[in-house]
């Protein structure tokens, strides 16, 4: 049988100019369909790329230790276990800052699928427990549960620090110096002024760049918010600064009294 007989039909039965168009409303149609699947695979696709995901959700912790402990040091992908119960969950996010002690506030997002459970029941926020990080233990208070994102929210915050400290910290402290934890920035001295000195102490005011914690009630440093008269301490390799925020939002120095 020939291939295409003298009326331009395909082995005798389809016109060759129909069959074209029949292949090429196929392919269009073919093409299509492997474009929403590809969509629907990708990570950029309105979602994740992890099938698991709708199912994944977050909550968080805080806790205070001491500044040389590991659980100070704790980072993404560590696990941390509950006393009760054994359960353990990754961390997917840290957060750390100074308390006006001078230890370490920790702020941790743990995931887990369905319910967030201690010793078989379920953990709701505002309920405290223990849990290890590696060798510490801690008391953690449970800030929030069924949180969608693993992210802890920061913002840099401009404050000036006024403090009345000894003559020789007011003489340590210097533009530049860095507060760090774990390595990471928490908060920088940008200026200082030195103000009278009254036997042993003498008064100062820094200009620091504070890494908060952005909550929706506004910024956090320590837990708490970042108020006017709040304490705040500052840790640098060099010098431990301990005072009260003058203000907020800006780290504008006070100008010195006239003599």
């Amino acid at each position: 049988m020939e291939i295409l007989d003298e009326k331009g039909r395909l082995f005798g039965v389809v016109n060759v100019v129909d069959a074209l168009v029949v292949l090429l409303v196929l392919a269009v149609v073919a093409a299509g369909v492997a474009l929403v699947v590809r969509g629907q695979d990708s990570p950029d696709a309105g979602g994740t790329n992890d099938t698991d995901s709708e199912s994944t959700r977050y909550a968080t912790l805080s806790y205070t230790v001491p500044y040389e402990s590991s659980a100070a040091t704790l980072r993404n992908n560590d696990t941390v276990r509950f006393v009760d119960g054994g359960e353990h969950y990754n961390v997917s996010d840290v957060y750390r800052s100074f308390t006006p002690g001078g230890s370490v506030h920790v702020v941790t997002t743990v995931a887990y699928d369905e319910e967030f459970t201690v010793n078989g029941n379920q953990l709701y926020g505002g309920q405290s427990t223990q849990l290890t990080t590696g060798s510490y233990r801690v008391t953690a208070n449970t800030v929030a549960v069924n949180r969608s994102t693993a992210s802890i929210p920061t913002q840099q915050v401009p404050v000036v620090l006024s403090a009345n400290v000894t003559s020789s910290v007011a003489q340590a402290v210097e533009e530049g110096q860095e507060a760090t934890i774990a390595g990471e920035t928490v908060a920088t001295v940008e200026s200082v002024r030195r103000g009278e000195t009254n036997g042993d102490r003498q008064q100062v005011w820094l200009g620091v760049e504070l890494r908060a914690w952005d909550r929706t009630t506004g910024p956090v440093f320590d837990g708490q918010s970042l108020r006017v008269d709040n304490p705040v301490t500052v840790v640098t390799d060099t010098v431990v600064v301990r005072g009260r925020l003058h203000e907020v939002g800006t780290m504008e120095l006070p100008e010195p009294a006239d003599s």
